[in-house]
C-alpha cells in the first residue's frame, strides 16, 4: 500500500484535506484485513505467534497437575509420593510379560507384575509386585530396574551391562522383637539383659540377646523367626552357652530354629553369634 505524499508547496488546504482523508481510509482497510496466525500446538517453536484459547487451557493443566505432584510430595514426602505412582502403575503399561523385561522392551515408569512373570525373571516364589524402570535404552546397550515385592516388602536391584545382568537385593535394614516366639519353656533372662531380637540387614539374618533355657534335649525347638526372616536353605548356625561353649543351632526353611543335639544346662545363653543367609 502506497499513501499519498503531501506537499506543502503546491497542495491546497482541501487538496491536503482529500488525501488525509484517503490515506486515513486506505490504512483503515489495511488494519481490517491483516489476519494474525495462531498457534494451535504445543510443539511449535515459532515463538512470536500467539497461542489459542484451546493449547492455553492444555498448558494450564499440566501446570496444575505439576503443582500438585510438587504438593502431594510436599504433603507425604518422596516415599509416599513413590508409593501413589505405584499404585497408579497401569498408567505406564499394566501387566508386564517376563520377556519384555529381560529384553528392556519398556519406557521408564512404573509396572504391576504377575505372580507367574515375578517367580520367572527373580526366580523366587511370592515375588509378585511392582517393576520400576528407572532408567531403560535398548537390550545391546544399558538399563537399570527395580524390583518391589509386594509379599515380603523387598527390594531388588540389577544393572544390565549390556551382556548379563543379575537381581541383588537392596540392602536394608529390619529388627524385631522375638520374645513372643519362644517355645519348649525357653525365655529371655531377664535380670536387665537385652532380650531376643532379629535383625535383617540385605540378605543377612542375625540374632542378639540372652536367653535362658527350657527343655535341652536334641530335636527341641527353641523359637520360630518371623516372616521375612526366614531362610530359603536349611542352615546351621549358633549360640554361646555361660561356660563360652558354642551350641550348634539347625535353622528349618520353615522357620523353626532346633537343637540339634542335647545341650548342657547353663545360666544363659547368648545369641549374639547367630548368623545365617536369606
Amino acid at each position: 500500500m502506497t499513501l499519498e505524499t503531501l506537499n506543502y508547496n503546491t497542495d491546497s488546504g482541501a487538496d491536503a484535506i482529500k488525501k488525509l482523508d484517503r490515506n486515513q481510509r486506505a490504512l483503515k482497510n489495511q488494519v481490517e484485513n491483516v489476519s494474525v496466525e495462531v498457534i494451535d500446538n504445543l510443539t511449535s517453536m515459532d515463538i512470536d505467534k500467539p497461542l489459542s484459547a484451546r493449547q492455553g487451557k492444555v498448558l494450564d493443566d499440566k501446570i496444575i497437575l505439576l503443582q500438585d505432584d510438587v504438593s502431594d510430595m510436599n504433603d507425604v514426602g518422596i516415599e509416599g509420593s513413590l508409593a501413589n505412582k505405584i499404585n497408579n502403575c497401569s498408567a505406564d503399561g499394566g501387566l508386564v510379560t517376563a520377556e519384555n523385561l529381560n529384553n528392556i522392551a519398556l519406557k521408564q515408569g512404573f509396572y504391576s507384575v504377575s505372580n507367574t512373570v515375578a517367580t520367572t525373571v527373580l526366580g523366587t516364589t511370592q515375588s509378585y509386585g511392582y517393576e520400576v524402570i528407572v532408567s531403560a535404552y535398548n537390550k545391546n546397550s544399558y538399563a537399570s530396574q527395580i524390583w518391589i515385592r509386594n509379599v515380603v516388602n523387598e527390594v531388588y536391584s540389577r544393572q544390565y551391562n549390556g551382556t548379563t545382568w543379575t537381581w541383588k537385593p537392596i540392602a536394608t535394614t529390619e529388627k524385631t522383637d522375638i520374645s513372643n516366639a519362644f517355645l519348649n519353656g525357653w525365655s529371655n533372662y531377664g535380670n536387665g539383659y537385652m532380650g531376643a531380637m532379629v535383625e535383617k540387614n540385605g540378605n543377612k539374618i542375625t540374632c542378639s540377646g540372652i536367653i535362658k533355657s527350657g527343655t535341652l534335649t536334641a530335636g527341641t525347638y527353641l523359637f520360630k523367626l518371623p516372616t521375612g526372616f526366614i531362610p530359603s536353605t536349611r542352615q546351621i548356625t549358633f549360640m554361646v552357652s555361660t561356660t563360652g561353649t558354642l551350641v550348634a543351632l539347625d535353622v528349618q526353611t520353615n522357620g523353626n530354629v532346633q537343637i540339634p543335639f542335647t545341650v548342657t544346662l547353663a545360666n544363659w545363653f547368648s545369641l549374639n553369634t547367630f548368623e545365617i543367609e536369606l
